[in-house]
């Protein structure tokens, strides 16, 4: 039984067909049948700009190219093919000293379609203090920790590694928490232990987050005075208009007095009306029968 995200790639895939410009073709193993996918891409300053594939076969296939095509959309070149052993091993070398100095370590490189590259090795992890934590966040993509076993924490010497699987999944609970503590700290703030309600208003949190009665007022006020504020300039502007339309039908009607006009006087005549707000495209709507000022 699929999810219907991925039904969704697979009924209405994304970025289908072919390439005649294309600047590079990536090739990409499909994680769940094993399928190469081929994807051609165009870039532009060092940007994916535009991806198509062509793929035939199963579910999985043509859902992974779907989205694998979303993904890439704006990535760079190197993002894409992931790094080479060489760039590999200069990352590592440089990451070492970092690592071992380090209490928490979070690594999230991650290349679409591709096993993570391993930027963490056990030695490294071997060579940090006690208690020291690594939360490997492309767990699902094999990790970027040589230690890493998605969905499980490691002990490895005196650290702990995480693989950690579907980030995203567990955003919402943890942003419930923070929310729900935060909740929690207020109310014990405005409810002490002893009973009742005491609301200590010199507390900033309490004055930042309280309205009283008369700031209420106030703030009511405020806001109907900006209202009438733009209403009244609303009418000014209307009247410029106004003024300017009048303007302007006085003066084609002295071009065509004086033979100087280049439209007919029927036109001439239903042009005058449309500026004086008679005709189809002039003035504005006449407001409705028991309609109030704002802040009235």
């Amino acid at each position: 039984m699929y999810s219907e995200r991925v039904l969704d790639h697979f009924r209405n895939p994304r970025h289908v067909g072919d390439l005649e410009d294309a600047t590079a073709v990536i090739d990409a193993t499909n994680p769940v049948c094993g399928d190469t996918l081929t994807l051609a891409v165009v870039m532009r300053h060092g940007r994916v700009e535009n991806v198509r594939f062509r793929v035939e076969g199963c579910i999985p296939a043509v859902a992974c190219a779907s989205w694998l095509s979303e993904r890439m959309m704006g990535r760079t070149l190197g993002e894409l093919r992931g790094l080479t052993a060489d760039e590999l091993a200069v990352q590592q070398q440089a990451l070492a000293a970092e690592v071992a100095a380090s209490d928490v370590v979070i690594t999230t490189a991650a290349v679409p379609g591709r096993r993570a590259p391993v930027l963490v090795t056990r030695q490294m992890v071997e060579a940090m203090g006690p208690g020291a934590i690594v939360v490997d966040m492309a767990a699902d993509q094999g990790g970027n920790c040589e230690v890493t076993v998605p969905g499980e924490d490691v002990r490895c010497n005196l650290a702990t590694v995480v693989g950690l699987t579907n980030p995203p999944a567990g955003m919402p609970t943890h942003a419930s928490f923070l929310y729900a503590r935060n909740v929690l700290d207020f109310l014990k703030l405005v409810l002490p232990k002893e009973g009742g309600f005491a609301v200590p208003m010199d507390d900033d949190i309490v004055d930042l987050v309280s309205l009283s009665d008369g700031q209420l007022k106030a703030l009511i006020n405020e806001l109907v005075a900006e209202e009438r504020e733009v209403s009244r300039r609303r009418r000014i502007l209307h009247g410029r208009i106004d003024i300017l339309r009048a303007e302007l039908v006085l003066r084609l009607q002295r071009q065509h007095e004086e033979g100087q006009s280049i439209i007919s006087g029927d036109d001439l005549q239903r042009l005058s009306e449309i500026l004086a707000g008679k005709g189809p495209y002039g003035g504005e709507a006449e407001p409705a029968e028991g309609d109030a000022e704002p802040g009235d």
